[in-house]
């Protein structure tokens, strides 16, 4: 939502002042390619506010990239935190659907996505 819609190469993005629900905004410098959106620095973030129950996210990195994924401005721990989010680290490696976010009931929510090494490969979105 914060970036140049279709331009392919490097964005260097700011976080907006207010978000909007489902709209992506990405802080940092991107590489926007035709297919996924790869961070270019540490401390690159992805915000996402969203009406869903479960987040899910399609992505891959040459070498293991580390994330802080935060809910609602609290670090993801515990039961809300999908299968692949450890002690509010999301690790990404190889290409797959990563699960991130597990609750219980459809809710409004805003993930941060805190990348802790250039690399993550972003393709897609996906909420149950």
């Amino acid at each position: 939502a914060n970036g140049k819609p279709g331009l392919v190469g490097i964005q260097s993005l700011t976080a907006p002042k207010a978000i909007t629900t489902n709209k992506l905004y990405l802080v940092g410098d991107w590489n926007m390619e035709s297919e996924f959106a790869e961070n270019q620095n540490v401390g690159a973030t992805i915000i996402f506010a969203y009406r869903a129950k479960s987040v899910y996210l399609v992505a891959s990195a040459d070498t293991p990239v580390q994330a802080i994924i935060m809910l609602d401005g609290q670090p993801l721990t515990g039961a809300h935190a999908g299968e692949d989010v450890k002690d509010g680290i999301l690790t990404v490696q190889e290409a797959r659907l990563y699960k991130i976010v597990q609750n219980s009931a459809v809710g409004e929510h805003v993930l941060e996505i805190r990348i802790q090494q250039p690399g993550l490969k972003a393709y897609t979105f996906t909420f149950g």
